[in-house]
């Protein structure tokens, strides 16, 4: 399963209900939110800054991760944001050298005659 990263402010009444129950009772609505689309949660935390919450679940895939952001939007009760996290060897696999073709390499592969924008004729 892929790790994401989501962030996000309470609403204010939201905030309310933090302050008075401490936030138990939200890291079991979280927990049961990433189990209803096949995910679990890796670590939940509340912030003291520009953002009230942190959330690293592990989703099996993007169509599910966004269906738990949605999730949390539809609520009303916060404003979310998410992103995707890779590890350091994800990122280095996708470095890998590829061979990419210039312009001027894919125009001669399709060949004679392909008509550009602006009726420009590549001969």
């Amino acid at each position: 399963m892929e790790k994401y990263l989501y962030y996000g402010k309470f609403v204010r009444d939201e905030a309310k209900g933090l302050v008075e129950d401490g936030g138990s009772s939200h890291a079991e609505t979280v927990k049961k939110l990433f189990a209803s689309v096949g995910g679990t949660v890796e670590s939940y935390y509340l912030g003291a800054g520009e953002y009230d919450y942190f959330i690293i679940a592990c989703v099996p895939g993007n169509a599910n991760a966004a269906s738990a952001s949605l999730k949390m939007c539809a609520s009303g009760l916060v404003t979310n944001n998410m992103c995707a996290l890779l590890t350091p060897e994800e990122i280095a696999r996708m470095n890998t050298p590829r061979h990419c073709l210039s312009p001027g390499e894919v125009l001669s592969k399709l060949g004679p005659g392909l008509h550009m924008p602006g009726n420009v004729m590549v001969a």
